[in-house]
């Protein structure tokens, strides 16, 4: 356990303060409990990520948000089906129109869930005591009805970026809107025009559900195009199936994801 520590520690220092970016990943009223889609003890990481939102070593603190239409492809009430069935889902034809393209990127497996995060309605409104006022954008994801994205980045077809690749690499934030590539928009940017853009090198991943969107989101990161020096902060995020969570950490850490906890990061970036 000593040993694990110390090479996490050690790894940390690679972490470059001002180029490290804070994700907060689909911590929504839905998925707390209350919501439609709770996970389990969601509530309970919201100071916890008030704590890391406070650190002065982010040069940019974004959340994501699932953002879907009423229809939603992922929505068990759009197929008439029971929930958490799974179905196999296809490109829908506006965004890849040609058959030959459609065939090449395939079906997907989809499991069906509760209604959640429907756009306009409560549940898709950020969680109570969450410091909304220090982030820097909220990020739109999941808002074309044939798509589902776990991650923050993009949807497994690559047909819908969410805008968040370019955020990271541009180090800042526009004031003005930034489309995302399915139509969404960035919710809330601030930025000051005078301040010096610096690509963001490192990602800090946190929220909900670390086994779903949390995990999708750090994979995606890491892997080519993107290429972040990417952690996630595990005590900083909780599991819809936290008994299997395991072999979901180690996936992560086989693609060169770190795990760390928030007392690690508070020493590093505090």
């Amino acid at each position: 356990m000593g040993e694990t520590r110390k090479t996490t520690l050690h790894t940390l220092e690679t972490a470059i303060l001002g180029k490290s970016a804070l994700l907060i990943i689909d911590t929504q009223n839905d998925f707390v409990e209350g919501g439609s889609l709770a996970v389990q003890g969601g509530k309970s990481i919201v100071p916890t990520i008030n704590k890391l939102l406070s650190l002065p070593g982010f040069a940019l603190r974004i959340a994501t948000k699932d953002f879907h239409p009423p229809d939603h492809i992922s929505f068990a009430r759009t197929h008439g089906k029971e929930e958490f069935a799974d179905i196999e889902i296809h490109p829908p034809e506006d965004l890849a129109p040609d058959e030959h393209d459609r065939d090449t990127l395939g079906p997907l497996k989809q499991t069906l869930w509760p209604v959640h995060c429907v756009q306009g309605t409560p549940g898709e409104s950020l969680a109570p005591g969450l410091n909304v006022d220090a982030l820097d954008a909220v990020v739109h994801k999941g808002t074309h009805k044939g798509v589902e994205s776990y991650s923050a980045f993009i949807d497994p077809w690559g047909l819908c970026p969410t805008g968040l690749d370019g955020i990271l690499k541009e180090g800042r934030v526009d004031k003005k809107s930034r489309a995302s590539g399915d139509g969404s928009e960035v919710e809330k940017t601030q930025a000051d025009e005078g301040e010096e853009r610096v690509p963001v090198k490192d990602v800090f991943i946190v929220g909900l559900a670390s086994d779903f969107c949390v995990k999708f989101t750090a994979m995606d990161a890491v892997r080519e195009g993107y290429e972040y020096r990417t952690w996630v902060i595990t005590d900083a995020t909780k599991a819809i199936k936290p008994d299997e969570i395991d072999k979901h950490w180690e996936e992560m850490k086989s693609k060169g994801i770190v795990l760390v906890t928030v007392d690690e990061v508070v020493q590093k970036l505090g």
